[in-house]
């Protein structure tokens, strides 16, 4: 063998070990992406799920009122119930945040509106926020600062 056809070949396998690195590199920015998607979307679902829990506690514990009755013991057995059925995620504490994010966020509001949009974690610490106006400031900040991460 010669000494151009060697070096060609050596080329040739270099070309194909960069090219074989992008595909790599290509293949897995797209199971990155889905992921990522697949999380937010399910974030969403989940929290549309929490805001009904939280319908649904208001209706049957507290009969449409701001407070429940006194010596209500429906959130305890209710965590304990679901626990024992999904596992983590539903605890007193917890539901109790469901039923305090229906009655801070009602249907017609912008908090509702972006429900979906922003992770359950920060809508806990935004509901926390006794001026809606200041509530507000906050989720188009959330949202907006979302929107920069996924650029």
């Amino acid at each position: 063998m010669d000494k151009k056809s060697e070096l060609s070949k050596q080329e040739s396998s270099e070309i194909l070990a960069t090219n074989e690195q992008q595909f790599y590199e290509d293949v897995r920015f797209i199971l990155q992406r889905a992921r990522e998607e697949a999380y937010n979307s399910a974030n969403g679902i989940m929290t549309y799920a929490y805001w009904k829990v939280g319908r649904r506690i208001v209706e049957q514990e507290q009969y449409g009122e701001m407070k429940a009755r006194y010596g209500s013991h429906l959130i305890k057995n209710l965590s304990k119930q679901l626990s024992d059925e999904f596992g983590t995620g539903f605890s007193v504490a917890n539901l109790r945040n469901c039923r305090q994010f229906y009655l801070i966020f009602p249907e017609d509001s912008y908090g509702f509106s972006m429900a979906g949009k922003i992770p359950w974690s920060h809508l806990r610490s935004i509901m926390r926020i006794s001026d809606e106006d200041e509530r507000n400031f906050y989720l188009k900040w959330e949202k907006g600062s979302l929107l920069w991460e996924d650029r």
